[in-house]
């Protein structure tokens, strides 16, 4: 009769250990069993705009190209006159520009094509270390180098000539234009 009653013992030991396991773990959420609820994290309101048409898009005869981002209200203004192989200056736009902005992966953008473009912090004639891959425009080709100049990007041939010049016109866009007057843009 004594091994009848020792598993009895043992069963309720069991059951006691159980169950000392079971609330001690309810107690770790208030009494509940199950994990308590997270609220959602708050969110941000996502802002629309709409977005300036491409570099060399062509327009209806008649109708202007409307300004580029940053640059309303600049439409009369002309640019000073540039000579060979020299940047056209562009008026600044005001918004600081940091090194940390301009390096990456890029889309880079003028007439009507694009290609990619890498922008580095290694050093390079008049700058930094930039290159295109497989662009068929001869402009964006040249580009070779970059620098940040009077709160502008500047780009520049492997020689260090500046190309063109860009103002920031959004947080993942800077726009300007190269020495002959072409746009161009630089979009991630």
């Amino acid at each position: 009769m004594h091994s009848g009653h020792g598993f009895v013992v043992g069963l309720a030991i069991l059951t006691l250990t159980l169950g000392a396991c079971s609330s001690s773990n309810s107690s770790r959420y208030g009494g509940r069993d199950t994990l308590p609820s997270l609220r959602p994290a708050p969110t941000a309101p996502v802002e629309q705009s709409t977005l300036p048409p491409p570099p060399g898009a062509q327009t209806q005869p008649g109708q202007e190209n409307p300004p580029l981002p940053g640059q309303e209200g600049q439409q009369g203004q002309q640019m000073a006159s540039v000579t060979p192989g020299q940047a056209a200056p562009l008026p600044a736009n005001g918004q600081p520009i940091e090194k940390t902005d301009v390096l990456g992966q890029w889309t880079i953008a003028a007439a009507a094509t694009s290609c990619p473009a890498f922008v580095t912090l290694t050093g390079w004639n008049g700058g930094f270390r930039a290159s295109t891959r497989n662009c068929t425009d001869p402009d964006l080709s040249k580009v070779g180098a970059w620098n940040i100049e009077n709160n502008q990007v500047v780009l520049k041939d492997i020689n260090g000539a500046p190309l063109a010049v860009m103002n920031r016109t959004g947080a993942t866009r800077f726009d300007g234009q190269f020495s002959d007057g072409t746009p161009v843009s630089l979009v991630r």
